[in-house]
């Protein structure tokens, strides 16, 4: 299931992106918001995997609520725009597709098709880790993930401003998540390929892998050729 966040100021059009979404049985809409500075709040809280955001909202702009989201690395994000000029600058923050109102059902077609292949949402493998603690369950979806590193017989996974704690082997954490999106760097720590932004080398082999968020890590010799042929 695709989980998607709406955020547009005219209702009008709101109402009709959520009636053609309606249409797709893989897609949910979690929530929706009028202007960017609600967006932010609900994307924060419900962790959806795509938002649909108009470029012209009060307050906060589309465009800069999803350079934040751009520097936290996720979700995806479709524009909206009666405008077509505003293209440059949305796909400047590495938008997934821009769609010019009206929205076609064509056009809206394809970018759910676009959607699907970068979530991977047609194999069966959950896109989110269960994790129960204190009683509680909850779900980490693999794109709110920034890195994992091991404290005994726990994962620590941060996502965001969370952190969760996971019995499990990183062995086994690893074949959960898959490698296509994640790697590690050491022995005990496992990093989100899409939020790797630089590497600085060290003196003695090893060196320091920079993410997105600023976060400095810990990168052994032994990996070093396979971070910075990311890069």
């Amino acid at each position: 299931m695709i989980r998607v966040l709406l955020a547009d100021d005219e209702p009008l059009a709101l109402r009709g992106l959520s009636l053609r979404l309606a249409e797709y049985s893989d897609v949910e809409i979690v929530a929706k918001a009028a202007n960017g500075t609600t967006a932010c709040e609900a994307i924060n809280l419900h962790q959806p995997d795509a938002v649909f955001l108009d470029v012209d909202m009060p307050g906060l702009k589309g465009t800069e609520v999803a350079r934040m989201l751009h520097q936290s690395g996720q979700p995806e994000v479709i524009f909206i725009s009666a405008y077509p000029e505003y293209a440059i600058e949305a796909f400047e923050v590495s938008a997934l597709d821009y769609l010019v109102k009206p929205v076609s059902c064509i056009r809206l077609k394809e970018t759910i098709s676009r959607l699907r292949e970068r979530l991977n949402t047609d194999n069966k493998t959950p896109q989110y880790l269960t994790i129960k603690d204190s009683g509680c369950i909850d779900k980490v979806h693999f794109n709110s993930i920034d890195y994992i590193n091991a404290a005994g017989d726990y994962m620590v996974i941060h996502a965001g401003s969370k952190t969760y704690v996971h019995r499990s082997t990183m062995t086994r954490l690893l074949d959960a998540l898959g490698d296509d999106h994640f790697i590690r760097i050491h022995r005990s720590t496992v990093i989100a390929i899409s939020r790797l932004q630089s590497y600085e080398a060290g003196s003695h082999g090893d060196g320091y892998v920079i993410l997105n968020n600023g976060q400095r890590l810990r990168c052994s010799r032994s990996y070093k050729r396979d971070i910075e042929s990311l890069l």
